[in-house]
């Protein structure tokens, strides 16, 4: 499949077509992380890190418990 780079600003954009976004499961607004391997450019979802995402939690933004209703089936 082949697409056009095109001027955005002071930057460069590539429209990504919808079947490959699709399989690759991006959509608007999700984070990528881009490489560089040698004359390729890599795009992949923004993975996540469990301890990163832990050292943002803090007692201004932890939340208690969430009261979901009773237990069912082999909940209890």
């Amino acid at each position: 499949m082949r697409s056009q780079v095109k001027k955005w600003g002071n930057s460069l954009a590539i429209r990504v077509p919808k079947i490959l976004a699709e399989r690759a499961g991006l959509f608007e607004g999700v984070s990528v992380e881009l490489q560089l391997n040698d004359d390729a450019i890599i795009i992949r979802r923004q993975g996540y890190n469990l301890e990163e995402l832990m050292s943002q939690v803090s007692s201004e933004n932890i939340h208690g418990e969430i009261n979901t209703g009773n237990s069912v089936g082999r909940e209890e």
